[in-house]
């Protein structure tokens, strides 16, 4: 007599196995729940007053063309060096903390801390790496002006030819509408700049420009001197001396910020050269809008404004970018203010990366936030 075989599909058995695990893991308290995220906002172990060494941001890069979104950031790490314990207990030899912050409420809350801020910090766990659950700034005086720059204003207009002798200590703070109206001023620059670099037939170089976002009436008007320097023709221009016969025009790339300038998105900050057509920025209304246009630009010789600020916030983009009042920020000088925080040095440096960018968000303003400032995209509708 025949035994009728049993007959269990292969899925039941499979669904048997993983609900064993899944109850084991449930049992040894290995599973990954919120329970962390609850106690967090809950009730902190530690509190302690230090500074920020070093800051790290780990990225879920991943190019997704359905959702737009080329990246993700997942984790904040923090290096925390402790100067007092206010409540909880650490270990006497520990003066440094490691802190995390890997919730997305917490990712917004606290993506602008950077290094070298200081502040109390409120923390879960018992060792490192440590949860961040709140921080408390410490009052900090405000940094002081850059005393050895040049004074805001590049010259004063003083006298009938539309200058006074004090800018030509800095000739290349002349604008080159004062320059090309005053023949006097003129000859007193060339005689100054050839003694200086041992010029042989130098002559003044003018240059109109329509480039760049907002020209005004009439263009940019830009000068340099032309002269031979043992034997080859150079050109100084905006304080630099390079081999040539010609101008160079400083506007040819301003659609233009540096690769690594942080765009503020609906998760935080996210590096303008990995942003594509589609993608989600914050424009200034504080509503979402969708990136309509990108620039990509070889950027040749080109030189960038860096701007600082006295809250730290550093920016580096082509000095003709206009912010969000529509000013270029090259035009700003130190001492100026910038979205309620004061300029406490600017200056002109070498571009090192090989491209500029600059992205349109589809709003009224085409206003984005960079580095925590509004920006004008140079972008056309």
């Amino acid at each position: 007599m025949k035994v009728a075989r049993s007959f269990v599909p292969a899925f039941f058995v499979r669904w048997i196995v993983l609900s064993l695990s899944a109850l084991q893991l449930i049992a040894s308290g290995q599973t990954n729940s919120r329970t962390d995220a609850v106690h967090a906002v809950g009730a902190p172990d530690l509190a302690v007053s230090g500074t920020i060494t070093a800051r790290e941001e780990i990225w879920d890069r991943r190019t997704n063309p359905l959702m737009g979104r080329p990246d993700i950031l997942v984790e904040i790490v923090l290096h925390v060096a402790v100067e007092q314990v206010i409540a909880g207990k650490l270990p006497p030899a520990m003066t440094e903390v490691v802190v995390s912050v890997k919730e997305r409420a917490f990712l917004i809350q606290f993506r602008t801390l950077t290094k070298g801020q200081k502040g109390k910090f409120h923390l879960v766990g018992s060792s490192s790496p440590f949860i961040l659950s709140g921080f408390e700034p410490s009052a900090a005086p405000p940094k002081p002006l850059q005393t050895n720059n040049p004074k805001p204003t590049p010259f004063v207009e003083t006298n009938e030819a539309g200058y006074d002798d004090s800018a030509l200590q800095y000739p290349e703070k002349i604008p080159g509408r004062v320059m090309v109206r005053s023949k006097e001023l003129q000859n007193k620059v060339v005689a100054i700049i050839a003694a200086k670099y041992g010029m042989k037939n130098a002559s003044l170089l003018t240059l109109v420009s329509f480039s760049g976002p907002c020209p005004p009436d009439g263009g940019y008007v830009y000068w340099g001197v032309k002269g031979e320097v043992k034997g080859k023709w150079h050109v100084w221009q905006s304080g630099r001396l390079t081999e040539g016969a010609t101008l160079t025009d400083p506007q040819r790339y301003n659609k233009c910020n540096s690769p690594d300038t942080r765009i503020t998105t609906p998760i935080g900050p996210a590096a303008i050269h990995v942003l594509c057509i589609g993608d989600t920025v914050i424009s200034d209304n504080g509503k979402e809008a969708r990136i309509i246009a990108v620039s990509k630009v070889l950027a040749v010789d080109h030189r960038i404004c860096r701007v600082e600020l006295d809250d730290g916030t550093m920016l580096e983009i082509s000095p003709g970018h206009p912010t969000a009042a529509g000013r270029a920020i090259g035009t700003y000088a130190c001492g100026d203010m910038l979205e309620g925080r004061r300029i406490i040095k600017t200056e002109l440096v070498p571009y090192r990366a090989r491209y500029t960018y600059d992205i349109l968000p589809d709003s009224p303003s085409g206003i984005y936030f960079a580095n925590g400032i509004r920006m004008k995209s140079t972008l056309a509708k």
